[in-house]
């Protein structure tokens, strides 16, 4: 066998393609071609059929969106023009009392409009869909304001007594929305997505209040998480959960009326919740244990450091405790927290020396003691009268007085029996008084009948040993 060189080897590589046949090659080139072609109509059909059964399905949405924004239209103009009948029409429930409920509504929205105060602006907020079930958030407007209410719909198939497609049904608890969580670190606010404006305000608002409690009163409630849940329930207000002690829940707003949209945390459900979390905190500090005697000037310390911290919280007086905020104008912020862990079930006045620098109170001098708001303490002692009468105590309501002659003769004519007519006089002033043997007095002009304001009396008090008696 020879040898063969790489220049015999190429030669004959080059002889066999020269060999090829050029109708082979185009005949393979055009069933490439055609090939290629055949895939891309395919997928020209394929796209085009996806593309119209997606067209389709969008119609179809479309228009089940549209005739639910129909409905919706229906009950809205019924309320326009006062049609009950219409409004009715488009309900469905198996439940009586909410159809009564529903009559009653529109009585309402009735109401309101003939006042002059509805605004029906028809204007969708947000409208969802997962059939059967629809759920509309609208808006409306009274005396200005505007509100949010959710509607939720059921889509029927079956044409009972004319009742198919959509029709309004009771609130779907279970179709509130994907539950979400605001985690704050010492703040964790749970709610559904329906309820999500409410939560955001609510959790930049409430947002250091525990820090604040901490400082104010004590470090120990700011080592546990609070969390605040917003829940579709129905609830009287704010309430603590009955399995986890540092959680407390919310009734949704839209669940049972109207939602501010304007101010989706509103003062009034602020001012309930600051209270909630005052009252358990100050137990919480002074031990759950703690009970202050009853009728005690300590429980009516204890009542008004609560609302004193509720109105730290909120930064609203009104929410507070006025007499603490003149005291604490005077001795600082600490000055509730130090009477508070110096409190005692028998604590008087005599106890604020914790925080008046060992001073007696009645040695402050009547410009430091006019400075201190005192009408509410006054106005609690002439209710406890009432109170301790309602208890059937009557030594109780004995003690509230001095023991002179004219004291005495007033005890025996309030004290004596429980009279559920008794009007209690509403304190309107007091001011702080001495005589020149230093004896302090307290005058209380009050309002006898407060549907009256020209019937006027005036009350004193005097201070006997380390608290006020009534002396008329």
């Amino acid at each position: 066998m020879g040898i063969q060189l790489d220049w015999q080897i190429e030669s004959e590589r080059a002889k066999q393609r020269a060999t090829e046949d050029p109708n082979a090659k185009r005949y393979r080139r055009r069933q490439r071609r055609n090939l290629l072609l055949g895939m891309a109509v395919l997928a020209c059909l394929l796209g085009g059929i996806l593309g119209g059964i997606i067209w389709r399905l969008r119609a179809v949405d479309n228009q089940v969106r549209q005739n639910l924004l129909d409905t919706v239209d229906v009950e809205i103009t019924a309320i326009k023009v006062g049609n009950l009948s219409n409004y009715m029409q488009v309900k469905r429930s198996a439940s009586e009392d909410w159809l009564q409920n529903q009559r009653d509504l529109f009585n309402e929205y009735q109401e309101l409009k003939q006042a002059g105060l509805l605004e029906l602006t028809g204007k969708v907020v947000s409208i969802t869909i997962d059939e059967p079930r629809g759920r509309v958030v609208l808006e409306e407007k009274i005396a200005g304001v505007p509100y949010r209410v959710v509607w939720f719909y059921w889509l029927y198939e079956d044409n009972v007594n004319g009742q198919a497609g959509w029709r309004r049904v009771p609130p779907d608890v279970e179709f509130w929305g994907d539950e979400k969580t605001i985690d704050k670190g010492s703040l964790k606010v749970t709610y559904h997505e329906l309820d999500r404006r409410m939560a955001e305000a609510l959790a930049n608002q409430v947002d250091g209040w525990w820090d604040e409690a901490c400082t104010l009163l004590i470090c120990s409630a700011g080592q546990a998480q609070l969390t605040i849940e917003i829940a579709p329930e129905t609830l009287p207000g704010p309430e603590w959960d009955l399995y986890e002690e540092w959680k407390v829940r919310l009734p949704s707003p839209l669940l049972v009326g109207r939602a501010r949209n304007d101010v989706p945390f509103t003062p009034e459900t602020e001012a309930m919740l600051a209270q909630l979390l005052a009252e358990k905190l100050v137990t919480y500090s002074r031990g759950n244990n703690f009970r202050p005697n009853d009728y005690s000037d300590a429980e009516w310390m204890q009542r008004e450091v609560m609302a004193w911290l509720a109105g730290e919280f909120t930064s609203n007086p009104a929410d507070g405790s006025r007499f603490f905020t003149t005291f604490t104008a005077a001795f600082g912020a600490s000055a509730p927290g130090q009477i508070l862990n110096n409190l005692r079930p028998d604590s008087t006045f005599s106890d604020l020396q914790a925080v008046t620098g060992s001073v007696a109170l009645q040695d402050l001098g009547l410009e430091r003691l006019n400075s201190f708001y005192w009408n509410d303490y006054f106005q609690w002692r002439l209710e406890l009268e009432k109170t301790t009468l309602e208890d059937q105590d009557q030594p109780a309501c004995y003690q509230l007085y001095d023991e002179t002659p004219n004291a005495t003769a007033a005890a025996n004519a309030r004290c004596v029996s429980y009279d559920p007519n008794q009007i209690t006089p509403v304190v309107n002033g007091t001011v702080i008084t001495s005589d020149p043997d230093g004896n302090l007095f307290a005058y209380v002009d009050a309002l006898s009948n407060p549907n009256d304001t020209s019937q006027r009396e005036q009350i004193i008090f005097r201070w006997v040993g380390s608290t006020w008696k009534r002396m008329n």
